[in-house]
């Protein structure tokens, strides 16, 4: 052994286990180990006191697999590194940059570094240099005006080359570099194309910050994503008008409680649009504490006495500081005949947030009252949690735009589509009670073949008569997995609780025909 050693110890269990017991975790312990000596021996050196030991490498393993709680796999180290990398597959080293240009005939992406050069992305198998000087290029498919085609550039791991498809996205390992969505080349060389979506997936951006804090600053810059609770239950009558809260989950980045609020308890809540006092603190709902619309007209008159109230919460890092908060409407009705102020005829209810909310602001309900002398009645309390306010409280023309979908499996994945009417028909419950069809799309599982086309047009039941809700079918043909082409009939757009609803397919000529057909309707409320 080395004449350095001022101690040498060989497959001596009790130094060994002093040395385990000088580490005070694992990362000192492995620090220990600095160098291997020959085939059979560690050298470690102890800088408490001085002395370096030689230890036998299979004493000094199983010592410490026996001495501590946990331990380090060696065996496995490189595999467990290997695997957790993985998270990096696919992200770009440098920042890339994804151009579309048209000569008026052919339609060409080029990628390069943001400040010219190479761009590196790392791949399950090492790290890659995409060779990007000169810019590297590629024809994408040009559309047509009216029927533009959506084309998905990346980068494959096996040949490491810039490809473009119209399908999608490989299911093999890639780096994905954009999606276009490319009009005809003569109108891209005028006008750009319709869509340019670089996915930039770098590990780091000019300013230092990682990809990962690009992710969060995007969440952070949502509304907030309300999960469970926070179920709102009015207390009316006479001289009484309350609101309470139940707790909830709500989500910022992470998960934060909503607590429980009723100001029949002493909590408060907030106008948030008053016309004179912004963010008014109020005890109750009643008209001495929100008494005018955001115009400044008062509420509870004989022509103003049906009204329309939104609740919203901020749930805020502590608990103790989450507020409730209430939008006064834009306007009001004199009475509610035929539903004019639950359904809102004259969208007087403002969904919207402050745009200084974002990230903590999520709707909680919709409440249509009636004042009568004093005494108060909720004839409507509409939920609205998990739907997704505007962007400014009391700008307020307008109310959001309240969506809903519905889906039909018209054919079973791997049943080819036929002409006829589906077997399956849906009921419309309460909750759509009113609304309003606004689109329809026709997803098919593969695309048929040859030049015929499959169209269909969805069909209303109500109360035994059946009428199409489209004036002009969808049609999806054999170069299409989807298409949401068809003209709504504003005579038959609307449905009502008890209509059913069932797809009649018009027409299949592609041979062979596509498999699987699923039909989403898209509702908004009036």
């Amino acid at each position: 052994m080395s004449a350095r050693l001022e101690e040498q110890v060989t497959q001596n269990q009790q130094d060994i286990q002093a040395l385990v017991d000088a580490a005070k975790d694992l990362s000192q312990l492995t620090a220990l180990a600095v160098a291997l000596q020959d085939d059979d021996l560690f050298l470690v050196r102890k800088d408490s006191d001085g002395l370096s030991y030689s230890i036998d490498k299979a004493s000094f393993l199983a010592e410490i697999q026996s001495a501590i709680t946990f331990l380090i796999g060696f065996d496995d180290l490189d595999t467990d590194l290997a695997d957790a990398n993985q998270i990096f597959n696919a992200i770009a080293l440098d920042s890339p940059v994804a151009t579309v240009t048209s000569n008026g005939t052919v339609i060409t992406l080029s990628l390069e570094k943001l400040t010219q050069g190479d761009v590196r992305f790392v791949f399950s198998d090492g790290v890659h240099t995409h060779d990007c000087t000169p810019a590297d290029t590629v024809a994408l498919t040009a559309g047509t005006d009216i029927k533009p085609t959506l084309n998905y550039v990346y980068i494959l791991q096996s040949d490491l080359t810039l490809t473009v498809s119209t399908v999608g996205f490989p299911s093999a390992e890639h780096a994905p570099i954009a999606t276009v969505l490319c009009q005809s080349a003569a109108s891209l060389q005028t006008d750009g194309a319709y869509k340019v979506h670089a996915w930039t997936d770098h590990s780091g951006s000019s300013n230092n910050l990682g990809h990962l804090a690009h992710i969060n600053h995007w969440i952070r810059n949502q509304n907030a994503t309300w999960s469970s609770g926070a179920a709102c239950t009015p207390t009316v009558g006479s001289g009484q008008f309350d609101v309470a809260t139940s707790a909830g989950l709500v989500l910022q980045l992470h998960d934060h409680t909503f607590p429980a609020f009723n100001t029949a308890t002493g909590s408060d809540i907030y106008v948030v649009n008053d016309p004179t006092t912004a963010y008014k603190k109020v005890g109750d709902l009643l008209l001495a504490s929100l008494g005018q619309d955001i115009n400044g007209t008062t509420l509870g008159t004989v022509n103003t006495d049906f009204y329309n109230l939104v609740i919203w919460g901020a749930v805020n890092e502590a608990a103790g500081d989450c507020k409730l908060f209430v939008n006064a409407p834009d306007g009001a009705y004199p009475n509610n005949n035929n539903g004019v102020a639950s359904n809102d005829d004259d969208k007087t209810a403002i969904y919207t947030i402050p745009d200084d909310f974002k990230g903590v602001g999520f709707l909680i309900c919709r409440l249509t009252v009636q004042e009568n002398a004093g005494t108060y009645t909720i004839i409507q309390n509409e939920d609205l949690r998990g739907q997704t306010p505007s962007i400014s409280a009391g700008s307020g023309a307008t109310g959001a735009v309240l969506t809903k979908t519905l889906q039909i499996e018209v054919f079973q994945r791997g049943t080819a589509v036929t002409v006829g009417d589906s077997a399956t028909e849906v009921g419309i419950g309460s909750d759509l009670n009113g609304w309003n069809l606004v689109n329809v799309v026709g997803i098919v599982e593969d695309k048929g073949s040859g030049v015929g086309i499959l169209a269909f047009t969805p069909e209303r039941r109500t109360n035994g008569v059946i009428n199409s809700m489209l004036s002009t079918d969808v049609t999806i043909d054999s170069t299409q997995f989807f298409a949401q082409d068809g003209v709504i009939d504003t005579g038959f757009d609307n449905v009502s609780t008890g209509d059913k609803i069932k797809i009649d397919v018009n027409t299949q000529s592609m041979s062979p025909a596509p498999n699987g057909l699923v039909v989403v309707m898209e509702f908004q409320k009036p």
